[in-house]
């Protein structure tokens, strides 16, 4: 079968399956690529997650690793109610979006645990948050993170000193320059 046909004229015309991976290889051999997705985390308020692309799996384990470990990134952490003890759940109701995957992370009670499914409890096991929402998480300051700074002088507030001396000495300089004026007339008149 030539390689232009696709795989299903394989299957309608021949009715008959597959049993060798080369002709597969041949006939799909720049259309399958293996994706690795890896989460790394040290349960202790970081998290990294990376993705790659790639048509052998090796390669694509070993590139996911290294761009999870190129995106490590900590966990902003809150409280439930009061502030008591160190911080444990998410500082807020957030959202996370990846695809048509919606991810909704609640504050709790210390001590509730993560009530999910097996596979995202584990990711949320490594950093306490998923990625998606965690990066949401940075897009605002709670009030234990505000810091009272003075405002920022215009060019005029900082440099008002400088031009009132300017402004001083030019009037210097008029009232230098009206008594020489009159020095000399009064030297010729």
């Amino acid at each position: 079968m030539a390689r232009s046909a696709p795989m299903e004229d394989m299957y309608l015309m021949y009715s008959l399956t597959i049993k060798e991976f080369e002709i597969i290889d041949f006939s799909m051999s720049r259309s399958l690529k293996d994706e690795a997705f890896i989460a790394i985390g040290d349960s202790n308020g970081h998290i990294g997650l990376g993705v790659k692309c790639s048509k052998e799996v090796a390669t694509a384990i070993c590139g996911a690793i290294i761009l999870a470990k190129l995106s490590v990134m900590p966990v902003r952490r809150g409280y439930w109610s009061n502030k008591i003890g160190k911080p444990h759940t998410v500082p807020c109701k957030i959202f996370g979006k990846c695809g048509p995957l919606l991810v909704r992370l609640i504050p709790a009670r210390r001590g509730t645990g993560i009530v999910l499914a097996p596979v995202p409890k584990k990711l949320l096991q490594m950093a306490a948050a998923t990625y998606t929402a965690i990066v949401k998480t940075y897009a605002f300051l709670t009030p234990n993170l505000w810091k009272d700074l003075p405002l920022a002088k215009t060019p005029y507030q900082e440099y008002v000193d400088i031009l009132e001396n300017t402004s001083k000495t030019g009037q210097r300089i008029i009232e230098l320059i009206t008594a020489n004026k009159n020095n000399a007339s009064d030297l010729h008149g």
